[in-house]
């Protein structure tokens, strides 16, 4: 057999990001003039403008969605489709639970380009009694290249003691380790200088609890912290991270929906920790979702390129140019995807729409970089091949 040895490649380089198999479980709604009307109406895109970096436009968004309402713990929202949940506050015809505080931040990060996810958040025991859950949403930072967790209802996101901020995840592992110390919530000194108090059982007289109908009062009072004050107060709501439950599919109409998740076809994924049994209900209720133990399937990272390539095909006497021709396979993770851009060499980057590009290479060194790029003009980080040729 003749061998075409005038191929002597050497890969010098090659950083990307393999698209997650679980990338298309989650649904993200195109529907891009309602994402243009939520935009609108929330006239924030000057302060976005003026923001200084992408993890501070999420957290003017988180604020901006905080600063609508107060919070109110039982009356639910007669829709949760942004628009509708907007304009019901700005005119105080509803005042937000947790879930409204959630579903209206995704909306809104997804008007701005960002991928958010609506997470519903079970205490141990969720599966009786009162006030088991809670809802934050998990938004992809590109600054940090990970999935962190804001919680609306406090304007308030999670630190390490190092200053890394904390995803949904990393607070549940700590939660299911006992391991609290190192958790520090943003804006906490202030809000400890604030802290006017909390209802718990020891502040608090049993026969005096106001019990919601279809409870009674022993489920109300197991649902109160043991003890008041501070330190008390955040380790009650640190521990709601307990189990995790992702929304999959984000239409921007959705109903009201009491535990926070959609009615739809496609039921929000529940994790739990394998060798532990799930909970059937929540508070009583049922539930309709999808139990995995396989943190992979949630844990699905985005906006990158995954870069896989084959040498073109050239006859044996065909030119030395003709060997130097590589086609890239493209694939991407970037939510509301609308192209690729390409750079070689260092020079500027070309727009390409399709998942597969051919490239010239040069004798010597060549670099390429990929990304991907949203409707919004928003890019994804880099994807890498180096390559030294004959």
């Amino acid at each position: 057999m003749d061998l075409d040895r005038r191929r002597r490649w050497h890969l010098t380089e090659y950083q990307h990001v393999e698209q997650s198999s679980a990338f298309h479980v989650f649904q993200w709604a195109r529907d891009s003039e309602r994402r243009r009307q939520l935009r609108e109406a929330t006239r924030l895109a000057p302060a976005l403008a003026a923001a200084e970096g992408e993890w501070a436009q999420l957290l003017t968004l988180m604020h901006y969605v905080h600063g609508l309402s107060a919070h109110q713990g039982w009356q639910e929202a007669p829709d949760l489709s942004g628009l509708t949940l907007l304009a019901m506050a700005q005119d105080g015809r509803v005042t937000f639970r947790c879930v409204e505080f959630a579903h209206l931040l995704q909306q809104v990060c997804a008007a701005f380009g960002f991928a958010a996810r609506v997470v519903g958040l079970r205490r141990v025991g969720s599966g009786d009694g009162i006030g088991r859950g809670h809802v934050v949403v998990d938004v992809w930072s590109p600054t940090h290249h990970k999935w962190v967790v804001l919680d609306p209802q406090f304007d308030r996101y999670y630190q390490d003691r190092s200053g890394g901020v904390l995803s949904a995840w990393e607070l549940a592992d700590r939660v299911r380790a006992g391991k609290f110390e190192d958790v520090v919530a943003s804006g906490e000194a202030e809000a400890r200088a604030e802290y006017m108090g909390h209802e718990a059982q020891d502040n608090t007289e049993y026969d005096k609890l106001q019990v919601p109908d279809g409870f009674d009062r022993d489920e109300v009072w197991r649902s109160l912290p043991a003890r008041g004050g501070y330190d008390n107060f955040r380790r009650f709501w640190l521990e709601y991270y307990y189990q995790l439950v992702y929304r999959t599919r984000y239409a921007l109409e959705r109903p009201a929906s009491l535990d926070g998740h959609s009615g739809d076809d496609a039921p929000p994924l529940f994790f739990h920790a394998p060798g532990e049994l799930p909970p059937v209900l929540m508070q009583r209720l049922p539930q309709t979702v999808r139990f995995t133990t396989d943190r992979s399937k949630l844990d699905v990272p985005l906006e990158g390129v995954e870069v896989q390539w084959a040498p073109a095909k050239a006859a044996l006497d065909a030119p030395m140019a003709a060997t130097r021709l590589v086609d890239l396979i493209l694939t991407h993770s970037m939510p509301w995807f609308d192209h690729y851009e390409v750079a070689v060499g260092g020079g500027p980057w070309h727009r390409h729409r399709t998942h597969r590009r051919r490239v010239a290479l040069s004798a010597g060194e060549n670099r390429i970089q990929v990304r991907a790029v949203n409707d919004l003009g928003r890019a994804g980080p880099s994807a890498v091949v180096g390559l030294t040729v004959n």
